[in-house]
C-alpha cells in the first residue's frame, strides 16, 4: 500500500484510498456498498474531486479500516517563536498602558 507521510490536496488523498481499496482487492461498487456512498462518489473521491463531503469521504475511508490522523506542520519551536513574537508586538502596543502591560508580562513567563 502506499503510505503518505504528508497528505495536503484532496488527490494525494483520493491516490490513498484508491491504493487501500486496490489492495484490499475490492472494486469501486464494493467499497461504494460498504460505504453506503455511490460508485460516482468513490470515483470522483479517488479522482482528487476537490467538493468531496467530508462525512462521505470519512465513510470511505472507515469503510477501509484507515484512520486519519493529524498534526501539526510546524514545530514546538516555531509554535514558541510564534506565541513570544506575539507577545511582542502587544507589548509594544500596549506600552502606554501600565495595567495591560502587567498582564502581558504574566502571561509571558
Amino acid at each position: 500500500m502506499i503510505e503518505y507521510a504528508y497528505i495536503s490536496l484532496p488527490e494525494e488523498l483520493g491516490q490513498a484510498v484508491r491504493a487501500a481499496r486496490r489492495d484490499q482487492g475490492l472494486s469501486q461498487v464494493e467499497l461504494a456498498r460498504r460505504s453506503g456512498c455511490s460508485q460516482r462518489f468513490v470515483s470522483e473521491f479517488e479522482r482528487g474531486k476537490p467538493g468531496a463531503e467530508v462525512g462521505k469521504a470519512l465513510r470511505l475511508i472507515n469503510a477501509l479500516g484507515l484512520t486519519i490522523q493529524l498534526s501539526s506542520a510546524r514545530t514546538a519551536e516555531q509554535h514558541r517563536r510564534e506565541v513570544s513574537e506575539a507577545i511582542a508586538r502587544i507589548d509594544s502596543s500596549l506600552q502606554s498602558t501600565p495595567s495591560h502591560k502587567r498582564l502581558i508580562d504574566y502571561l509571558g513567563e
